[in-house]
């Protein structure tokens, strides 16, 4: 009898499962598009009316890739012992060309040198000077809404001088740094993990971070010298897993044998590696390191057929620009470009009509943006140069 009922039950269960309703298949999300955004900030309405003595108007905004709408920076300054000392070029302008000081001993050092910073006659001259100039022009490029900046200094052993920050908080710990605290080797490796923490946890969504590594020589700490370089590598392939990028900028010296370490590390971690053979240039190079992923952004004003004037990518993704306009209405567009692809272009008509009014600032910003860039485009066109004999000539210095 029970064995009829247990029959019975189960054929009931089968046919019970056989009217059940098909489960319903998930909705897969598609990826977001790789491509640039471009989000314009000047002007911000579609129609926008230029009243001045001069025929220009003012373009500004962002491009921004799905995984870089905001920016995590972590800038890696190497205070090691040579970089204090004198570069052999005026890199703070001033004039005069920091030279070595006679060396002698601190009192009561038993022997040790005095201080780095009095080593030679300009401190601002040495290679320390040129990061710190830099660092000051690059973080006064990035937008405090979008980007946060951490600072490590490095030598010997590393020192924590930022956690993720304002970049006009970096501005103010740079100015704080208690420059010489490093000196000795270059500990890459111990400089990567100190970066590294910084970050914490995973990043939000649509957050990008990065390590600007900034040196002049190559990891030399701890010894020996290949455990040094194995740290370092052991350190990218950590940084890559995270997502973590590096871009290395690296300020050649006369003394120093290139090393592969550190452009192997940039490009391991999906960075880039730039270097810089005269420290004065540091500040330009390091200002124009593209963070974002965008590699150019557009903008001509399709009603003349003109391409526009002092076009900036600033390393977070935004950009500026002038158009010259035409009595009348002038339809702008803008688009940008990055591995994925080009953006959708994007429009803004701008109505000129010839009026009163002060242009002197505006056009003193613009001599000054041209002339910045014309300096960024001779030095990419040497450096081209360069690669261009060396393949001719791979076995010159």
């Amino acid at each position: 009898m029970w064995t009829r009922f247990a029959i019975l039950l189960w054929l009931g269960l089968l046919s019970a499962c056989g009217h059940a309703p098909a489960p319903q298949p998930i909705a897969s999300t598609p990826p977001p598009d790789p491509r640039p955004r471009v989000r314009l900030s000047k002007p911000a309405e579609d129609v926008h009316v230029v009243r001045l003595p001069v025929a220009l108007g003012e373009i500004a905004g962002a491009a921004l890739t799905p995984d870089a709408a905001r920016q995590d920076l972590v800038l890696a300054l190497d205070f090691s012992s040579s970089a204090f000392e004198p570069t052999g070029r005026d890199v703070d302008g001033d004039g005069v060309t920091g030279v070595s000081k006679p060396w002698q001993p601190a009192v009561g050092s038993g022997g040790l040198r005095i201080s780095p910073l009095e080593w030679t006659t300009d401190p601002d001259d040495s290679v320390a000077g040129a990061e710190l100039a830099a660092t000051r022009t690059l973080l006064s490029r990035l937008d405090p809404d979008t980007t946060r900046v951490g600072l490590v200094s490095f030598g010997s052993n590393v020192k924590k001088l930022l956690p993720l920050s304002p970049p006009e908080n970096a501005l103010a710990a740079l100015a704080a740094a208690p420059l010489g605290a490093q000196i000795g080797g270059t500990n890459v490796s111990a400089a990567l993990v100190q970066a590294a923490r910084l970050f914490g946890a995973a990043p939000e969504p649509g957050t990008r971070r990065s390590i600007l590594l900034i040196t002049d020589g190559f990891p030399t700490l701890p010894p020996p010298q290949q455990r040094a370089e194995d740290l370092v590598a052991e350190q990218a392939e950590r940084l890559a897993r995270a997502g973590v990028r590096v871009h290395v900028l690296n300020i050649v010296s006369r003394q120093v044998q290139p090393r592969p370490v550190l452009e192997e590390l940039a490009r391991l971690t999906g960075g880039s590696f730039q270097s810089v053979e005269d420290p004065t240039e540091l500040p330009v190079w390091l200002a124009n390191t593209s963070l974002s992923g965008v590699e150019a952004v557009e903008v001509r004003n399709a009603t003349t057929g003109a391409a526009g004037l002092a076009v900036r990518l600033l390393p977070d993704g935004r950009f500026d620009a002038f158009v010259a306009l035409a009595p009348g209405e002038n339809r702008i567009e803008v688009q940008a470009r990055s591995a994925a692809g080009a953006s959708e272009v994007v429009h803004r008509t701008l109505r000129y009509e010839p009026g009163p009014g002060q242009a002197t600032a505006l056009l003193d910003t613009l001599r000054q943006r041209t002339r910045e860039l014309e300096l960024l485009a001779d030095l990419r066109e040497r450096r081209q140069q360069q690669r261009r004999e060396l393949r001719i000539d791979p076995t010159r210095d």
